[in-house]
């Protein structure tokens, strides 16, 4: 009987913590910085004192929310709460109040400073932002420039053979036939990368029909992720596959030329993959999803593969050359250090990727439909520099964009409104009522 009440307390508890987590942060970061618009954009003093006063409730409630990461651990293992949403459940207490002390001490003053002051525009980002929230959002052209179309050099440069794409069909195929429960993985060896091709298929009933397949390359510390994306997504009833590299591809071997061969060899090898998964008969629309150097290269595919319908790419950037010189990102770092070694400086190595990367998203972009992209940018970014995105952004037409705070890292606290925001985007995908997903 004990057993029994401890139970039926903690999912009590559980399904109190869901509902808490309205005012988390995948909710209301979207709304003027997850702060009140009417304040933040008022008169002085009101402004500062506003928003300072919000910064005081987040960081006052922050104790509750460090608190709540074991149940948001315990949540999340529940078959109702994915990780979107555990994530809510730690960073609801700060958001929450944080509107709360924003209001407390903003209304009254507003109300004895506004009659007597015109309110203005303060300077984008005039104070200091925590990190994981939103700087801008800016919308979609709503009626955006057309791409560009490919020069017959580029398309023949990135050009995937019909034999490759048939080969890799009958491999998958076998694949898929053993795969058991697991992804179904082929080796993508014969296409001239060391990588494996894993797809994770949702389950089918007779006569379902097609499903949309979400496809990710993400860079070699980054797949653990893209699987537990992929998993996430076959549970909601979405096909998946993911390009996992052997190693990291910045390989300190490889000269300025040897990357861009590399380049070329994982684009050409993707156009095959989604090649290959396009002739399986069940499989709908095909969309992208690109974290970081995934984002990157989602760039490049999006230029010259048009089976790909839309796009989420996340903290993506351009300029290489400029990547190369000035990222603090790890293994950008060890391929610098490397070449310095070897008597090559900063400043060479980026003339040398100037000269011999061709495979450019800054360059490329502009042959991208900005309506098949939903762009994240974050503002303090030191491993693609901010300055790379917004030439992505710009040069692509100016797609959908939220630009976060904080760096590559730690703008990763609102994980929950990124995923959720790109799932809305790719597939206007919600969780099922009658069978929440696990993950």
């Amino acid at each position: 009987m004990m057993n029994v009440s401890v139970r039926s307390a903690a999912a009590a508890l559980i399904c109190l913590a869901v509902l808490a987590a309205g005012p988390g942060c995948s909710t209301l970061v979207g709304r003027s910085n997850a702060g009140i618009e009417l304040f933040e954009e008022g008169p002085e003093p009101v402004a500062a004192t506003a928003v300072s006063a919000k910064y005081l409730g987040w960081v006052a409630a922050s104790p509750l929310g460090l608190g709540l990461i074991p149940f948001a651990a315990l949540a999340w293992a529940t078959p109702w709460v994915d990780l979107a949403t555990a994530v809510d459940i730690v960073t609801a207490p700060s958001v929450g109040f944080g509107f709360v002390t924003e209001a407390a001490i903003g209304a009254p003053l507003y109300a004895a400073v506004a009659p007597f002051s015109s309110a203005r525009e303060r300077p984008p980002h005039a104070t200091m932002i925590p990190w994981g929230l939103v700087v801008a959002h800016r919308e979609g052209d709503p009626d955006p420039r057309a791409p560009v179309p490919l020069l017959e050099e580029t398309a023949a440069y990135y050009a995937v053979s019909s034999d490759a794409i048939d080969d890799l069909a009958t491999a998958l195929a076998e694949a898929e036939a053993h795969s058991g429960d697991g992804p179904a993985t082929v080796r993508l060896d014969a296409l001239g990368v060391a990588a494996a091709l894993e797809v994770s298929r949702a389950d089918r009933a007779a006569g379902d029909g097609v499903r949309p397949l979400v496809i990710m390359c993400p860079p070699t510390q980054g797949t653990f992720a893209a699987r537990y994306l992929a998993a996430r997504y076959a549970d909601r009833g979405i096909d998946a596959a993911v390009i996992a590299p052997d190693a990291v591809f910045l390989d300190p071997a490889l000269d300025a030329a040897g990357i861009e061969a590399s380049l070329r060899a994982y684009v050409v090898a993707s156009r095959a993959v989604i090649g290959a998964l396009a002739r399986t008969p069940d499989v709908g629309p095909i969309h992208y999803v690109g974290i970081s150097a995934g984002g990157i290269f989602g760039v490049v595919l999006l230029a010259v593969e048009p089976q790909v319908e839309r796009a989420a790419l996340i903290f993506p950037g351009g300029d290489l050359a400029t990547l190369i010189a000035v990222s603090d990102e790890s293994t950008v770092t060890a391929y610098r250090e490397a070449w310095g070694a070897r008597g090559v400086s900063p400043a060479a190595l980026s003339r040398a990727f100037a000269a011999e990367v061709r495979t450019e998203p800054a360059a490329l972009a502009r042959h991208v439909d900005p309506r098949r992209v939903l762009l994240f940018l974050s503002h303090g970014d030191t491993r693609v520099p901010i300055e790379g995105g917004r030439l992505v952004e710009t040069a692509m037409g100016s797609p959908a964009t939220w630009e976060l705070a904080g760096n590559h890292q730690t703008s990763g606290i609102c994980f929950g409104f990124v995923l959720r925001e790109t799932e809305a985007f790719l597939l206007d995908l919600a969780p099922p009522a009658e069978t929440p997903p696990r993950r």
